[in-house]
Parts: structure tokens; sequence; C-alpha cells
């Protein structure tokens, strides 16, 4: 069995063609930068069984997810993924705990009820956010329900975990927490696609991906991608800083 993420992508949403291959290691972490509009989150769409391929594959862990040629597509809820979006989307009638427990009811595996709010509770915890565990969503800083939706996405120990704009709507100061929710409760060898328009995000991932206009114009690791001079957005983004 071949480990790690093999993904050639060709997709087609409305007007807009993806054309995109990105391959992972177990235990990378991948951040795919570029313009509004270069196909940054369709790709994770495309990942998650959101937007279905039109050609291509995508294989984990030697497990085919989808290859159109086959008529192989697997659902969202059959994939080893977690996905985090840009705005938490927690559920509002539901409190915290009861939103991170959600996810466990589709990948328990038989656990009882009371087995996966300690599960949930564990992870609320490593959040730092066991508190906060009988709040509703409209009682949290938008930080704090982005950390829940992080806790949520991450208690299942999914293989592969889509992060899009996780920092995006959170102000500086609960940037560094969010950013120690995400690597603590990170279990070993998940393999990680962040879409980020941040420098540290990118600096501090094992690949940078380059998208514009729905292809890949550039791939390598933020050194190399940052020395480039073809691409000025690319090069602001991650060369030396002043």
């Amino acid at each position: 069995m071949t480990s790690g993420l093999a993904a050639d992508l060709t997709a087609d949403v409305g007007v807009f063609s993806l054309a995109a291959t990105v391959k992972a290691g177990v235990g990378d972490t991948i951040a795919v930068v570029g313009p509004n509009g270069s196909g940054k989150t369709t790709m994770l769409n495309v990942l998650a069984g959101i937007v279905p391929l039109t050609a291509g594959e995508i294989v984990l862990n030697g497990a085919v997810w989808d290859r159109p040629a086959d008529g192989i597509r697997l659902t969202p809820e059959q994939r080893d993924l977690a996905l985090v979006p840009q705005n938490a989307l927690l559920f509002p009638h539901l409190s915290v705990i009861d939103n991170v427990a959600f996810g466990l009811r589709y990948r328990s595996r038989g656990r009882s009820r009371r087995a996966q709010r300690n599960q949930a509770h564990e992870a609320l915890e490593a959040a730092g956010l066991e508190q906060l565990a009988d709040r509703k969503p409209h009682q949290l800083s938008g930080g704090q329900r982005q950390r829940v939706a992080i806790a949520r996405a991450v208690v299942t120990r999914p293989s592969l975990l889509l992060l899009d704009e996780p920092l995006s709507n959170v102000d500086a100061a609960n940037r560094h927490q969010l950013r120690h929710t995400i690597d603590r409760l990170r279990p070993p060898g998940q393999i990680q696609i962040v879409v980020t328009h941040g420098r540290l995000h990118a600096m501090t991932a094992d690949q940078v991906v380059a998208l514009e206009h729905g292809r890949v114009v550039a791939t390598g690791t933020a050194e190399e991608l940052g020395r480039q001079e073809k691409i000025g957005w690319l090069r602001d983004m991650l060369g030396p800083a002043d």
C-alpha cells in the first residue's frame, strides 16, 4: 500500500475549472496559496467530495476515494477526512460539547454516547475550551468558535485535515492560540492541507502549492518559491522580509 496523498484533480464549478495535482507524504503539511478566485477553496471541496471530479483521481494511503474513469466516488462521509471552512458553521442550537461530539456519532464504531462525550471533553480540554463546554455558539468570540470548529474536526482523528483560512476570522491576539490548538490536537501521521494568505502558515509548511486561475503555477518549499522572480505576488508573500 502506498502511503500519503496523491490527487490529480480535474473539476468544473460553473464556468470555473480546476486542474491541479497535489501530493503529500504521511504527516506533511501543505500550504495552498493564491489570489482570490484562484481555486483554493474549490480544491479543498474537491478533496472533501463536495465537488465531484470530472477526471483524475484522489488516493489516500492506497485507498481510492474518487476515480471517475472507474466509477468510484466516495461520499464526504465515507472519506477519512475533516474540513474546517472559513466560517466555523457551528450548530447554533447545540452546546459547545455537543458540537464537538457531533462528528463522533458517525465515526464512533459502536462506542457509547458517554464515551463519545468523554472524547469530546478531552478535545475541548486540549483546545483550552473545557470551561465553555455548556455554552452555545452565540456566546463565544470568533476565535473561540473557530477553535471549537477545529476541535470538532480533529476529534475523529482523520487521516486528512483540510483547513480553509483557519486564521482569517481571528484577531491577532488569538492566532497564536489557534495555531497551538491545531498542533496540539494533531494525531501522528495526519496530513494537513491549509489554504492561507498568511506568510507564517506558508513558511512553516512542508510544501507550498501556488494556484492561479485553477492551475498550479509553482510548487516547492516556501524558501524555494520565495526566490522565484516570475510571479510577483508569490515573491512578495514568501520572499525575504524587509
